[in-house]
């Protein structure tokens, strides 16, 4: 089961840096613009980091109550099958908050190369390009 979360992490960290790499590509003006009026090269980065995490939690939070919700939904279905069976709701602050941890991660490290595409953009370069 870790391995599959592991790949599924993988596969989700590729595709949301490929997102951000296009939204970098589509938006080399606004970046030449935010740098002509003074922007830092650092500003620059962690408004894509910041986007890219962004990006994660929003897919992360959504991946999580779907997953809680159709565990939940299988065991109390179970219960109407099973007479031995009790429904319980079961939150395990563990699993949630090494959830919360990958979601960070992957949110940083898919959008770090696109980051540093942003941020190595020449002013003149960018604002020249349509």
């Amino acid at each position: 089961v870790t391995a599959i979360a592991f790949l599924s992490l993988v596969v989700g960290g590729i595709g949301i840096n490929n997102m951000m790499l296009v939204s970098v590509t589509e938006r080399i003006k606004e970046f030449g613009i935010r740098k002509a009026l003074g922007a830092t090269n650092q500003s620059i980065r962690i408004q894509v980091l910041m986007e890219s995490v962004g990006l994660c939690a929003a897919a992360g939070v959504i991946g999580v109550l779907i997953g809680f919700s159709t565990y939940e939904l299988l065991i109390f279905g179970a219960t109407k099958f099973v007479p031995n069976l009790k429904f319980e709701w079961i939150i395990d602050p563990f699993a949630l908050t090494l959830s919360l941890f990958s979601i960070i991660v992957v949110g940083v490290a898919s959008g770090l190369v696109p980051a540093l595409r942003a941020e190595k953009l020449k002013v003149i370069e960018a604002l020249r390009s349509e």
